[in-house]
């Protein structure tokens, strides 16, 4: 659970019920970029897919990120899956 969401900090914003209670709290672990990827919303869309394809190439060429050939493929197969699931491409 994330730092200041357990139940206690969560009252001091409402009288919320346990229902509530929980849902704040899954739906906070769901969005946050820190989550494991197992746990996350996938959210990856054909523009964020691309975009990531271009920050990890141009990290890579720029230096900022290390270049590592498999890395890569897992880049490319994902927005290929991404792209050929968008029924608009």
């Amino acid at each position: 659970m994330e730092k200041s969401l357990n139940n206690k900090d969560i009252l001091k914003y409402g009288n919320f019920n346990k229902n509530q209670v929980f849902f704040i709290q899954r739906w906070s672990e769901m969005l946050n970029i820190h989550t494991h990827s197992k746990y996350a919303v996938r959210y990856l869309n054909s523009h964020q897919a691309l975009k990531e394809l271009h920050y990890v190439c141009k990290g890579m060429i720029e230096g900022t990120i290390k270049k590592n050939d498999n890395h890569l493929k897992l880049v490319f197969k994902e927005v290929k899956r991404v792209l050929s699931s968008d029924q608009i491409f």
